[in-house]
């Protein structure tokens, strides 16, 4: 056994269970230094275990450390932890068998990469890609369980990996044929970290972009509550105006009936009805964020001849996330304005939004018609993220979210943990 190989061995191996752990189990709320310790913990019995011991006893200790250390460092239930180990071992086993497969077909004798460092190091830097291949493919079917379609973004990625074999392959035969050991072994060892750094800038460059995404939703949830704040204190105006005006109304439709003057106190009633409907559409629920996406959304509709009837009770305080309750409610209730905006009589034009809180629960619902297989192309700024995203946002807050489509009425029920 030659140290080195074992331990170059030992260290992708850490980078694989990580790199997929990292992914399945996300860390969100988790302080580093307990990760740090676990991890390193990790990685010494993963050591010991690959240069001490034989394979079932290595096997049981490595899963014994990851269910153990997962749950008590890292706070992580037992039931995700054995889906994710059995995963990540049923793959390590597929990976191995691959490459038995794969190697000999491609002209490497079985015996050189069992028996000497040069043909373990090919050996093993094969199966790592293997396994870091179908990782990649378990990680990105997890995440697109809620759509129809694969993931493509990691198709590159792959590729690349796959153009590794052909590398490995000039490799054996260069060295079949009197080439350098070192060179080999170096060039081995190469390849086999530049596919570990694809894969580490593959994930920097798909955190940034979310970041970004993030960041313009942020940007214009800021620019929708600005104008809510601006509305608002006009309206503020307009109301003050209107009960200090109300004595003034009130007085001359008195004068207007005694006098029997009937059609000019109509027409007072009507001046006080246009004021009050300057300053009716406020939202007001006592949570400045949901009355910014309200009053934001209730503008929009109005602009498109579409009523909307709240049915708001909550409290003012929430461990909901402001970007969240941004995505969640504005999508929603954008898609509603879509749906209904296709709708040619402006009577059925009417979205009901339920937003109630019961203790610890915050019960939302939205429900509107709608016609059956039209599409919506829409460029507003909640569209692109879709229910999709709706749904990941209601799971990030351990909610529940139902859609339901019945008699051209399509309904969104969300009960979110607040």
């Amino acid at each position: 056994m030659n140290i080195y190989v074992e331990l170059i061995t030992v260290i992708t191996e850490i980078f694989l269970t990580c790199f997929f752990f990292y992914k399945c189990l996300p860390l969100t709320s988790i302080p580093y230094i307990e990760i740090i310790i676990y991890y390193a913990t990790y990685a010494l019995t993963l050591a010991i275990g690959t240069l001490f011991l034989s394979i079932i006893p290595r096997i049981t200790l490595i899963v014994a450390v990851l269910l153990i250390g997962n749950h008590l460092l890292l706070h992580i239930p037992y039931s995700k932890l054995v889906y994710t180990i059995i995963l990540f071992f049923t793959s390590a086993i597929i990976a191995d068998i691959l490459c038995a497969i794969i190697l000999p077909a491609m002209g490497m004798q079985y015996e050189m990469m069992a028996n000497t460092d040069t043909g373990r190091i090919l050996y093993n830097s094969c199966s790592k890609i293997i396994h870091l291949i179908i990782l990649l493919i378990i990680i990105s079917l997890i995440e697109v369980k809620d759509e129809h379609i694969f993931s493509i973004r990691i198709i590159p990625l792959i590729i690349c990996h796959i153009a590794t074999f052909f590398a490995f392959d000039v490799n054996y035969h260069y060295l079949t044929n009197g080439g350098s050991l070192t060179k080999v072994t170096i060039s081995s060892l190469c390849l086999l970290y530049i596919n570990i750094m694809l894969c580490i800038y593959f994930e920097y460059l798909r955190l940034n972009h979310e970041k970004h995404e993030k960041d313009v939703l942020i940007a214009q949830q800021l620019k929708i509550n600005n104008k809510f704040y601006t509305d608002m204190l006009s309206r503020q105006e307009e109301t003050r105006a209107l009960w200090h005006d109300i004595k003034k109304y009130t007085l001359a439709v008195e004068a207007l009936v005694a006098d029997n003057q009937i059609n000019k106190a109509r027409d007072e009633f009507q001046n006080i009805e246009s004021a009050y409907e300057k300053i009716k559409y406020t939202v007001d629920s006592g949570n400045s964020i949901i009355d910014g996406i309200l009053n934001h959304e209730i503008n929009l509709a109005k602009n498109n001849n579409i009523t909307i009837n709240l049915n708001i009770w909550i409290d003012n305080n929430f461990s909901i996330d402001a970007t969240d309750l941004y995505i969640i409610i504005g999508n929603t209730i954008d898609n509603a304005i879509e749906a209904c905006s296709n709708i040619k009589d402006t009577e059925k034009r009417i979205i009901n939004i339920s937003l109630t809180q019961k203790e610890h629960l915050l019960l939302y619902e939205v429900n509107n018609p709608y016609i059956p297989d039209i599409k919506i192309h829409s460029k507003k700024p909640f569209h692109g993220y879709g229910l999709t995203n709706v749904r990941n946002c209601v799971e990030r807050n351990n909610g529940t979210m139902t859609i339901d489509k019945t008699n051209d009425i399509f309904s969104i029920s969300i009960i979110l943990n607040v």
